[in-house]
């Protein structure tokens, strides 16, 4: 048993599926498949209980994975504080940002100026093989504040409603949402954590928009509403959007709505430098705007 083999068992546990595992790890099915045999022969126990093509985590298996994560997360946190003594101003950031997607490239881009040699792995989904606290950092929206001993509330946005410049309400600057009930909405696909802000805003509110698009791109929802497919709930600093000479942004006076975006970290992990550096380089940045 080897901290390899430890990799390839976690990746198949949290997949549950060797095909796919084996396509992650870039290794030979009939490989992977004989290296958890080994790993069940070794330690006396089944892992999984087969059901035809299909595998499942069971007992053995969920109990032997959290020594896994544990171990694993031991040896990653070894490296990073090694490198930290080793190296200046170096390493790898994990980050997942469900959230603000649209404000992290000119960030990333400002702060790699000064830390050239820091390297950036970002997912805006969770993947399918890992957990939360794979990642370093992680960017989330509510419609609550979120501070803790491992989180922090960066800034609060309003929501406003975008129209196109060419539909009636754009000659206002706000608007009740029963003047907006029969018009088609372009929303963010359910499931995104902006989703959820804005499904309780709206149950909050009584309000029940007329749902005609869905979609998980920002651009495609400027699209749409530019060329009057219908209206749609924006955050005009975070997505970029408020100076757009095609979208009129209202505000919602119903309500106050409003998200507030939030920056959380795993206290498990290894809080590397190069963690450090962009974490509070992300604080101030929100701080000064």
């Amino acid at each position: 048993m080897d901290l390899l083999h430890l990799k390839y068992f976690q990746t198949v546990a949290r997949m549950e599926h060797i095909t796919k595992a084996s396509h992650k790890l870039n290794i030979a099915q009939p490989a992977l498949s004989k290296t958890i045999s080994s790993l069940e022969k070794e330690l006396g126990v089944q892992l999984f209980d087969r059901k035809g093509r299909y595998i499942v985590l069971n007992e053995y298996g969920r109990l032997f994975l959290k020594r896994v994560d544990s171990i694993l997360d031991l040896v990653e946190s070894s490296k990073k504080e090694l490198q930290d003594t080793s190296l200046e101003n170096t390493g790898e950031v994990k980050i997942l940002s469900p959230a603000a997607a649209n404000v992290l490239p000119p960030l990333l881009s400002n702060f790699r100026k000064l830390y050239p040699n820091i390297t950036f792995n970002v997912s805006h989904t969770l993947p399918s093989s890992y957990k939360k606290s794979d990642f370093d950092l992680y960017i989330s929206s509510s419609f609550t504040k979120l501070n803790s001993e491992n989180s922090i509330t960066l800034t609060c946005e309003e929501i406003l409603l975008g129209v196109s410049i060419n539909h009636p309400l754009s000659l206002k600057d706000e608007v009740y949402l029963s003047e907006v009930s029969d018009e088609n909405f372009i929303v963010i696909t359910k499931g995104e954590n902006y989703r959820e802000v804005i499904d309780i805003l709206c149950e909050s509110a009584n309000f029940k928009p007329k749902i005609a698009f869905e979609s998980d791109s920002p651009y495609t929802i400027y699209a749409l509403i530019k060329s009057l497919q219908g209206v749609g709930f924006i955050c005009g600093k975070s997505w970029g959007l408020s100076q757009d000479p095609e979208i009129k942004l209202l505000h919602i006076k119903d309500i106050e709505f409003k998200r507030y975006l939030n920056l959380s970290w795993f206290s498990e992990n290894y809080e590397s430098k190069a963690v450090l550096l962009f974490k509070n380089f992300l604080i101030n940045y929100f701080k000064n705007i």
